[in-house]
């Protein structure tokens, strides 16, 4: 395919949704649309790929609170606005979609929020909001911070992120009810103060790795019945490093033979390789090219990786070459803070 669509969350005052285009044979970018939505955050397209959810850090329709904005979209990728709820929390900031439900992470506000979907695909209503409480481990750990929200892959938990918390929640779920607010248990971090901020879980749904933002390292977790247990963590740094340093995204690679994660302040991407058993080897540094890489993502499965450099404003396009190398192949330079990449075609 010649062709590579992908919607971007750019998050400044001025910011919204682009559909841009990558043409491989001309080596360009162009825009397709653009849908204004100030402070744009994290972007979600339903299984039909009929619609797409925005998280809105901090709303200009709802006075000091998130926001949810749902869209419809169409056979070429164009956004509809349906409605927005508020999200009830500042800095609305991950979301994630599960059967009839959406469920959103407010970093500053502390809370979790479920959504129930109406049959257009619209928002019908916030159904619950759940309050977290800060671990006081770090400085920015004395209030929650919910950053990062999934179903588990077994379908029956609601896996929450917190790094005030300095764990991950697991919320009982059902596709008819939602989650169960009683049955939450955190699963702490492996070493008091690292900060968890995303996970990601292996294809065979029982390993999770968990990107550390304050420790700057990444743990491997045994994964069952909502439960983590870290058996591993690793530095996402170059032993002579000692700047200032956050990491922001974790991903796999299509084959999960390979994990990345990103590094604000080294402005790289760290690269492990995967044993059978799970366990990490790590494999070097990708220089990431733009400054504060926030987020990184695989267009297709011959290498081509975009990545949102939120420091730069700036939206690379890599290629992944076998060696473990990467090239650059496109780049972008008027995106206003690039914080998430969604692949449409």
């Amino acid at each position: 395919m010649s062709q590579q669509i992908f919607f971007v969350a750019a998050a400044s005052e001025d910011g919204g949704i682009p559909r841009l285009n990558y043409d491989r044979s001309s080596g360009n970018i162009t825009s397709l649309a653009f849908n204004p939505l100030p402070g744009c955050g994290y972007l979600v397209l339903s299984p039909d790929r009929k619609h797409l959810y925005a998280a809105v850090s901090s709303s200009a329709k709802y006075e000091k609170d998130g926001e949810l904005a749902a869209f419809a979209v169409d056979a070429d990728g164009r956004l509809t606005y349906l409605n927005s709820l508020p999200s009830g929390g500042l800095s609305c900031c991950h979301l994630t979609l599960a059967g009839k439900f959406i469920y959103t992470a407010n970093y500053t506000g502390g809370t979790l929020a479920e959504f129930a979907l109406a049959e257009d695909g619209s928002l019908a209503s916030r159904t619950q909001l759940i309050p977290h409480e800060g671990k006081s481990v770090t400085a920015r750990q004395k209030t929650a911070h919910p950053h990062f929200v999934s179903l588990t892959p077994d379908g029956k938990w609601l896996a929450v992120v917190d790094l005030g918390c300095d764990g991950t929640f697991f919320y009982k779920f059902d596709p008819e009810r939602g989650i169960d607010k009683a049955s939450a248990s955190l699963s702490p971090a492996a070493t008091p103060g690292d900060g968890p901020r995303h996970l990601i879980f292996n294809a065979a749904g029982n390993i999770a790795y968990v990107a550390n933002e304050l420790a700057n390292s990444v743990t491997a977790c045994h994964y069952a019945d909502g439960a983590l247990k870290p058996f591993q963590s690793l530095t996402t740094l170059p032993a002579d490093f000692s700047a200032a340093n956050t990491v922001a995204a974790i991903r796999l690679s299509h084959d999960g033979k390979q994990l990345y994660c990103s590094n604000r302040g080294h402005d790289s991407i760290a690269r492990y390789n995967i044993a059978s058993d799970g366990r990490l080897e790590t494999a070097g540094h990708l220089p990431a090219i733009g400054q504060g890489p926030r987020d990184f993502m695989a267009l297709d499965k011959a290498g081509l990786i975009a990545v949102g450099n939120e420091g730069s404003n700036t939206l690379d396009l890599l290629n992944h070459n076998p060696d473990g190398s990467w090239q650059k192949a496109a780049s972008l330079s008027i995106m206003s803070r690039p914080i998430c990449i969604l692949p449409w075609q």
